[in-house]
């Protein structure tokens, strides 16, 4: 029988960092295995199955909630439905049929995201219901202190298969549950491996980033923006003030500078996770510097943006799976994020002092400062990272053997 794996992932429609993980899981499948995703954009993600056995099933939420999961809870109970139910909702019939439920969630069960613990449980009912193995690849997972996250992840993380924790901090906090299912690991994004089509395709496309070695990567964020504006007393222009601020001071030092859309959705009107505008505002601004900035105005894919970033002396970023693709290129990362998600992973690398506070970017001189210290220490941090890649990457490919273990 040939294997079967369902994936369970976040939207992945311009988000690459849920691209990031499903182009890791499909490079680690044996040949030929049959990969079912079930997507929040299905139409959007249609693309993502050309050339390969990847089948995209419509989870939206609705779909999730209104017939996924009472269609796998009646095929469990009534055998004689099964075949009536297989034609009716092809996802159940096809995660009926898998040895493994991966769930790709990138943070989850987590205190101050309880607007996404319905879809966090609702995301891995399905396997439970049908009895098909559940396991969450590496994310970041906890704080619990908020109750209801607190009742649900008790409720919940202890029938997962395997829990893979991200980082020592996730780790620790799942271990004050009680659970016996938690294994230490690191993002599946770190086993990519980029083809020479790909590296072409960049090539092609931005030969100016192939030449010479003077490129800052800076990958801002539509989410980044919005921790900067719940600080009190600040305007929302400020976050576009802050990155055009440090675009200046790179270019004042000598630097050119790559503007990259790690999130990414060709239709403007879409702000909500999409980074292009962000993007096109800062690069019209410097529309006059002389070719200095670029734009990285096409859709890449996970892949692609990391051939991208690896062409960096440093990438400045809030995009998570932006600062994995810098470390596993070897790219030194300056980090405004939150949560314990980037430190735990800067950590491994001894990089924790590359891990700031969104909220920091309120002050420009702050900005600044950290991008100079991050430069002027460039050759030290590209030692540390070159150190423990090799483990971190094979930590990413362990993986393997734990969708293997859970068949």
């Amino acid at each position: 029988m040939t294997s079967q794996t369902s994936i369970i992932a976040s939207a992945l429609y311009g988000n690459k960092g849920a691209a990031s993980m499903l182009e890791a899981s499909l490079q680690m499948m044996e040949p030929g295995a049959a990969v079912g995703l079930l997507s929040l954009y299905p139409e959007h993600d249609a693309r993502l199955a050309d050339g390969t056995n990847l089948q995209i099933f419509d989870a939206t939420p609705l779909r999730l909630v209104g017939s996924i999961i009472p269609l796998s809870a009646l095929y469990r109970l009534l055998p004689p439905l099964r075949s009536s139910i297989r034609k009716i909702e092809p996802a159940v019939g096809f995660l009926a049929d898998s040895q493994v439920l991966l769930d790709q969630g990138g943070i989850t069960f987590s205190d101050g995201r309880e607007k996404f613990l319905p879809y966090n449980v609702a995301s891995v009912l399905p396997g439970l219901i049908l009895g098909v193995p559940v396991v969450k690849c590496a994310q970041a997972i906890g704080p619990f202190a908020n109750r209801l996250n607190r009742i649900l992840a008790r409720l919940v993380l202890p029938r997962i298969d395997t829990i893979v924790a991200r980082g020592e901090r996730t780790h620790q906090m799942l271990d004050e549950l009680g659970l016996g299912n938690v294994v230490a690991g690191v993002d599946l994004a770190f086993a990519i491996e980029p083809s020479e089509s790909s590296v072409h395709k960049v090539k092609s496309s931005y030969p100016s980033l192939f030449a010479g070695d003077d490129w800052v990567g800076l990958c801002p964020s539509q989410v980044a923006r919005r921790q900067l504006e719940a600080v009190p007393g600040t305007d929302p222009e400020t976050y576009g003030r802050v990155l055009i601020s440090v675009v200046d001071h790179l270019l004042a030092n000598g630097f050119r500078v790559a503007l990259i859309p790690h999130s990414y959705m060709s239709d403007d009107a879409k702000t909500h996770n999409n980074d292009l505008p962000l993007c096109a505002a800062v690069a019209q601004h410097f529309a006059n510097e002389n070719n200095r900035v670029l734009l990285l105005d096409s859709e890449l894919s996970a892949t692609e943006l990391r051939i991208a970033i690896a062409q960096t002396q440093v990438l400045i970023t809030s995009r998570f799976h932006g600062m994995v693709s810098a470390l596993a290129a070897g790219v030194p990362p300056l980090v405004f994020g939150w949560g314990h998600k980037y430190r735990e992973v800067l950590a491994m690398f001894e990089l924790d002092d590359a891990g700031l506070d969104a909220a920091q970017m309120v002050d420009e001189a702050t900005v600044r400062n950290a991008v100079d210290r991050v430069l002027e220490s460039r050759d030290e941090r590209q030692a540390k990272i070159a150190a423990k890649l090799p483990l971190v990457i094979a930590a990413a490919k362990d993986h393997q053997g734990h969708f293997e273990a859970a068949r």
